[in-house]
């Protein structure tokens, strides 16, 4: 079951640095 933790901080990073890149330079 930790391992879902740190899956779930990695998604809320990437999440953070894709909504970064997307307010940037909105690819989508």
């Amino acid at each position: 079951m930790h391992y879902l933790q740190v899956i779930k901080e990695h998604i809320d990073i990437t999440l953070c640095i894709s909504f970064g890149f997307s307010t940037t330079s909105p690819l989508t």
